[in-house]
């Protein structure tokens, strides 16, 4: 019997056993939490950190040896430092693997129990749960990480009304939605809520994006705004003078 025995959390007392005696096929070896007294404990029970006593027995079961101590040490790693909560754009494609830099990290869909996610699992909007691994030991604490996806906005398509006599080229943003802001060159637009058209442009030519928040969409096609055409001048006319 070795004075101490170094295993994972969720270990259990037959581990133990078969590393005192593998060949112990009677099943004769007991293994007690008690120097005195006390029932011997199944195979089945969960292993903890402490002090165990060890007996072998008779094959009848009547008599014991003496037992013999020996201390077990149980290794259960910290739940990660990871941070939360974290934001992404879908359009980024983030996964797992992508929430912490750390190494050994195994990812769950609840804080307790459940089957380890891959680490290319796509993030959704949820909360993950973050366990360590040290040593080929697995902790039974786990970090929550709050995760927040938000829809990469659509390129903006327009409508373009041409420039006439009265009036300059129109943009109206056919896909516009509200709660989300256009941008051109890190400027933010003014767009009428209600006719969806871009206001205040002077002449030149542009390509605008969508904002959500902090995701953004791909520039749109270049348009070009040109001023009001110049009306004709009105025509005078003039009398004829018979000579």
């Amino acid at each position: 019997v070795q004075a101490t025995y170094t295993y994972c959390v969720g270990t259990k007392v037959e581990t133990l056993w078969d590393a005192i005696d593998i060949s112990d096929s009677d099943r004769s070896l007991k293994i007690y939490e008690h120097a005195i007294g006390g029932t011997a404990l199944s195979r089945s029970t969960p292993l903890r950190a402490g002090t165990y006593y060890v007996a072998d027995s008779s094959t009848s079961g009547n008599c014991e040896t003496p037992r013999v101590p020996l201390t077990v040490v149980i290794q259960n790693p910290m739940a990660p430092t990871i941070t939360t909560p974290q934001k992404f754009c879908s359009a980024e494609g983030k996964t797992l693997a992508d929430l912490s830099a750390a190494t050994n990290l195994k990812w769950y869909a609840a804080s307790t129990g459940g089957t380890a996610l891959p680490a290319t699992t796509l993030l959704q909007s949820a909360t993950y749960y973050a366990s360590q691994e040290v040593g080929g030991c697995e902790g039974t604490h786990r970090t929550p990480v709050v995760v927040s996806i938000t829809s990469t906005p659509n390129v903006p398509t327009l409508t373009l009304t041409p420039e006439n006599c009265t009036a300059s080229t129109k943009a109206v943003i056919s896909n516009y939605v509200g709660g989300q802001t256009y941008w051109h060159n890190g400027t933010q637009l003014t767009v009428d809520p209600i006719t969806h058209e871009i206001t205040g442009l002077t002449a030149g030519t542009y390509t605008i994006i969508t904002k959500d928040g902090n995701c953004q969409s791909g520039a749109s096609s270049s348009f070009e705004i040109k001023v009001h055409k110049v009306a004709p001048t009105t025509p005078t006319v003039v009398q004829a003078v018979a000579p």
